[in-house]
């Protein structure tokens, strides 16, 4: 009896090894798929991401849909998926317009996004085991130039008189202008001393492309330094109050627009009546209030004009963020202060957004 008893429980456990060993093997099957799944899926998406952000780059640069699409199919062909082009063909693009304020995108009413949408069949390794040899990748993307928040923040103060030559600034508002994107908005502060008027809202906050000419008027005619036209008398320099009106004129910070302070002056702190602990005091003031902005998403990027080893110092100590990475330039003649404006112009960031 007990002989009998041994076999039979030797027989069941074949049986049952056998069928764990069998449910072992699917699993383990379906672990080798998923992570294949999961390899092609992560390689699809990059060369999806690459074929609108190359649309989107020849955009920024004056290409039309076309020679976006053109440029967005090489882009995307040139990330191989296991070894082979991706094959991202026209009608995989939409070009339309993404407003930033709702998070929507419509394929018409503008061109400021392209979205790709990529389907492709995906050849999987066990799957024919279990009847179903292929699965099916939907991938989609959407990119959108992000709106541009720029307040140039410029010191008028006695010794910088290169920031005022009119000619870079309507160049740059141009250039700004000619994306016609019409949720870019600008504006300007001056500042000297806060003995003086503090800062002055130069410019206020606008709408590029519906206040343009009024914009370009007011730079053409009005701007200028200390004791000239319409300016005050000159003072001392004082560059945290002119950061401050810039943060408040971007209303402390919106992740959903690329917002940048440029402030523009020689570095040269300066109190009056002359004093080096004032001046150090304003200097601590102004990155105090760089601070402020970076944690909200603001960057700040300074342009050194005719300034010594210690005015750009100080200045390049108040750079915050890489939103437009302007070159760090010491622009000490007018034509380098025209090529970081002409940058400026041109340079308009593209954001993932769905």
């Amino acid at each position: 009896m007990k002989r009998r008893l041994t076999r039979r429980r030797k027989g069941s456990f074949v049986v049952i090894f056998a069928l764990l060993h069998t449910v072992l093997f699917w699993f383990a099957a379906m672990a080798v798929d998923i992570s294949y799944i999961r390899t092609v899926h992560g390689q699809m998406q990059r060369a999806v991401d690459a074929a609108a952000h190359g649309a989107m780059v020849t955009y920024r640069h004056g290409g039309n849909g076309s020679e976006c699409i053109g440029m967005g199919i090489a882009a995307g062909n040139q990330n191989l998926v296991m070894g082979q082009p991706l094959n991202v063909v026209n009608t995989d693009f939409t070009i339309g317009y993404y407003d930033f304020t709702t998070a929507t995108y419509t394929p018409s009413g503008g061109f400021n996004a392209v979205h790709v949408g990529h389907t492709a069949p995906l050849g999987l390794l066990f799957g024919p085991l279990i009847g179903r040899s292929t699965a099916t990748e939907i991938l989609n993307v959407t990119v959108a130039l992000r709106p541009r928040e720029v307040v140039f923040v410029v010191d008028v103060s006695s010794g910088n008189t290169a920031p005022t030559a009119a000619a870079p600034w309507l160049r740059m508002l141009d250039g700004m202008a000619g994306y016609n994107f019409p949720e870019d908005r600008v504006g300007m502060v001056l500042y000297q001393d806060s003995f003086f008027p503090n800062s002055m809202g130069f410019t206020p906050f606008s709408y590029l492309t519906s206040d343009y000419a009024t914009i370009r008027g007011q730079w053409q005619s009005d701007l200028g330094v200390c004791g000239t036209g319409s300016m005050p008398a000159c003072g001392g320099s004082n560059p945290s109050d002119g950061l401050q009106s810039a943060l408040d004129m971007l209303n402390g910070g919106d992740n959903r627009f690329a917002q940048s302070i440029v402030i523009i002056s020689n570095g040269d702190v300066k109190c009056v009546p002359y004093s080096a602990p004032c001046a150090a005091a304003r200097k601590n003031a102004a990155q105090q209030v760089a601070d402020v902005a970076d944690s909200v998403g603001i960057s700040i990027y300074p342009i050194t004009v005719q300034g010594d080893a210690s005015g750009f110092a100080f200045m390049e100590s108040l750079r915050r963020g890489s939103n437009l990475k302007i070159p760090s330039l010491d622009a000490a003649n007018t034509s380098e202060f025209e090529d970081i404006m002409n940058f400026l112009a041109n340079n308009v960031p593209i954001a993932i957004v769905e």
